[in-house]
């Protein structure tokens, strides 16, 4: 089997088990990691292109319900600009019901699309779900592939392993140092670890944020900006 069978297989089980609840909108703690996660992205996306998005050409390696891809076009991105990229049939056709026309989706690998030709390639806990090192290694290089000279590639990801599910490694920087070489990185750290998030949240955000912000080491996810 190999590792997009594996990975679809991992998703299509964590749905019929019920998990992805744990994602909902309705849930507190997802709620609040979206708005962290959000803060996170307008800061790298400041850092990278500044105020002005609207000719920006965007591609998402593994864009789900196209979540980032809508965060883009409420921030001043042309949808006719944006590509998404997914393996998972049920979550383009989400993607497809809950976003601005005119985007375009793909199911499938990036031979779809030309070489150079976007200004940002992104991924999102995409990496963390490739257990394979080569497969890691090749959508790296294809991504790389895919973004223009002086385009920046964005990651959002995990930092650490998680010992209660063994479907998921975590991203280091020196895989990401290793894979994109440049002088030009942005990088920062946020949200508090989801299992503790889950636990304390509540209906009172000021705990996490406070821990979030006492504590690094109890920052789960980073983002990881690297400029061609």
């Amino acid at each position: 089997m190999n590792e997009v069978n594996r990975i679809l297989d991992v998703y299509n089980s964590r749905d019929e088990s019920g998990k992805r609840q744990l994602y909902a909108w309705y849930n507190v703690a997802a709620s609040y990691h979206s708005a962290i996660k959000k803060r996170m992205l307008l800061s790298a996306m400041m850092a990278s292109y500044g105020k002005d998005l609207s000719n920006l050409c965007v591609l998402d390696v593994g864009c789900g319900d196209g979540e980032f891809i809508r965060t883009l076009i409420e921030w001043g991105a042309c949808p006719e600009n944006l590509v998404g990229t997914e393996f998972l049939d049920d979550r383009l056709t989400q993607a497809a019901i809950k976003s601005p026309e005119k985007i375009k989706w793909h199911n499938g690998d990036l031979n779809f699309c030309e070489n150079e030709y976007f200004d940002l390639v992104s991924a999102h806990t995409v990496f963390t779900s490739i257990l394979d090192e080569d497969a890691r290694e090749a959508l790296a290089s294809e991504m790389w592939e895919k973004v223009k000279p002086g385009g920046w590639i964005l990651i959002f990801d995990f930092r650490y392993n998680n010992p209660s599910n063994p479907n998921v490694k975590k991203l280091t920087r020196n895989e990401m140092m290793k894979w994109w070489p440049s002088k030009t990185v942005y990088y920062t750290t946020g949200l508090l670890a989801p299992p503790l998030a889950r636990r304390f949240i509540g209906n009172n955000y000021l705990l996490s944020e406070f821990l979030t912000l006492v504590f690094p080491f109890l920052r789960s996810h980073f983002i990881y900006m690297v400029q061609k």
